[in-house]
């Protein structure tokens, strides 16, 4: 039954010209990345990473949580996405320590510059 499933599987995948249909890969589309205090008197901060909004509604964005080490930064964590439906992520972090990476098409990753919010100065509410 399961070698049955698995040819209808590679017939749906087959044009009746023979060749393989694929699907367009989704747009990229660009973040913002903030860092606010978790709480008043705290080294631990909330890494906030949002869609842009001109994404598409079809767009993508990957992104990795990085660790500072020296001239540009190595990712440790996994490669999050995010959608119209998921637009944001919050991650705890200690900014001296940590960054947000922005994964293109080819893979290669680039630094997301963080803005840094003051949750408890009035101009910043």
């Amino acid at each position: 039954m399961s070698r049955f499933l698995l040819l209808l599987l590679g017939a749906s995948l087959i044009s009746p010209s023979g060749a393989v249909v694929l699907a367009p890969p989704a747009p990229l589309c660009r973040v913002t990345a903030t860092i606010r205090p978790a709480w008043r008197f705290s080294s631990v901060q909330q890494l906030t990473v949002t869609l842009t909004p001109d994404c598409p509604p079809d767009g993508i964005a990957r992104i990795r949580l990085g660790q500072y080490g020296g001239p540009g930064s190595r990712a440790t964590g996994p490669t999050e996405t995010l959608t119209a439906s998921r637009p944001t992520i919050i991650w705890p972090a200690q900014p001296w320590y940590r960054t947000v990476l922005w994964v293109s098409q080819s893979g290669k990753t680039y630094t997301v510059p963080l803005r840094e919010v003051r949750a408890y100065a009035p101009e910043d509410q």
